[in-house]
């Protein structure tokens, strides 16, 4: 059996970047990540996947209180991806218009 093919090639998928810095992205952003803390259970996934780093998850103070997500607007790129990796479906994106 013949061993696959190596290449040495590296591919980003996604919306990536390899240098971010002090960008200020939010003002190209077509869409918005809009908040709902009712099924949320503060497992921090969409901390994790995004990939400027702008969220700050802040769990409940007592049982049964509403955990707090925060965005920092400046540097969202609309993305997507704290949509995506969020489990029980608590970030929805909505076009930025509405919120103008």
């Amino acid at each position: 059996m013949q061993k696959p093919a190596t290449t040495k090639r590296r591919y980003l998928l996604g919306p990536v970047t390899t240098k971010f810095g002090a960008a200020k992205t939010g003002t190209w952003r077509v869409v918005r990540p809009v908040y709902d803390p009712a099924n949320c259970t503060a497992c921090k996934q969409c901390e994790k996947f995004c990939p400027a780093n702008i969220l700050t998850l802040e769990k409940a103070a007592e049982k049964g209180g509403k955990h707090n997500l925060t965005f920092d607007w400046e540097f969202c790129k609309g993305c997507g991806l704290c949509m995506t990796s969020c489990t029980r479906h608590c970030i929805e994106m909505r076009p930025e218009r509405e919120f103008a």
